[in-house]
């Protein structure tokens, strides 16, 4: 599962899962009326709300810088509730952005990610990113989730450069048993880039004479796969 890509990841949505529960704990206290479904769809409704506060006041201005954010007007009301949702806005990104730009993320990955106790003391060893991608193992050691999100929240972002950490273009989903096993995410960003490049022309052509199936376009892989 994605969630269990790498622990930190998987730190993240199991606060998430708890934050959850805990409002579903909430909910259900105030309306004992309700069933299972209503209470998750609610509780569903604020967690979101919750996740869009911090990437529009937390997020968005590191990666865009502040001016892009006035510009744009993307900045969160202190009271009352935004007025300007539109319904006719396309909110779908380009292709062009989700293959290849969007990849700028990869730049702020840590090797390694900090442990902080409850007294935010730094708490040694820390978690390297090559020995734990696919490997939720280490969540299950008693407190290990709550110092690696404490950890998260008391280090400084990566810089959004041009660099990406040797974890991920030499040691990603590396086999220990395997020497120079490891892939190159960067390598694999390009190769996503061309491809996508390659083949979106023919894919919009099938789009276009034909009725869009996932068997259309799985009949044009398999006759260009080489």
């Amino acid at each position: 599962m994605r969630s269990s890509e790498q622990p930190a990841l998987a730190a993240i949505h199991t606060v998430w899962l708890r934050e959850h529960n805990k409002l579903v704990t909430e909910l259900h206290a105030r309306n004992p009326h309700w069933d299972d479904e209503l209470l998750y769809r609610h509780a569903r409704r604020i967690l979101s709300s919750v996740t869009q506060h911090i990437t529009y006041a937390e997020l968005l201005p590191r990666i865009l810088g502040w001016d892009a954010i006035h510009k744009y007007k993307l900045e969160l009301v202190s009271e009352g509730y935004y007025g300007g949702y539109d319904s006719e806005c396309d909110a779908s990104i380009f292709n062009e952005f989700a293959t290849a730009a969007f990849r700028f993320g990869h730049s702020l990955l840590k090797p390694a990610f900090k442990r902080f106790t409850a007294e935010l003391r730094v708490k040694e060893p820390s978690v390297q990113l090559r020995d734990t991608f696919f490997n939720p193992d280490i969540l299950f050691k008693p407190g290990m989730v709550d110092e690696l999100m404490l950890g998260l929240v008391n280090t400084p972002m990566e810089t959004l450069d041009n660099f990406i950490t040797e974890e991920v273009t030499n040691h990603l989903f590396e086999d220990k048993k395997r020497p120079a096993s490891g892939m190159d995410l960067a390598a694999l960003n390009v190769q996503r880039y061309a491809f996508f490049i390659c083949t979106w022309p023919r894919l919009e052509l099938i789009r276009r004479q034909t009725t869009p199936s996932c068997h259309n376009v799985m009949i044009w892989f398999t006759l260009h796969k080489n």
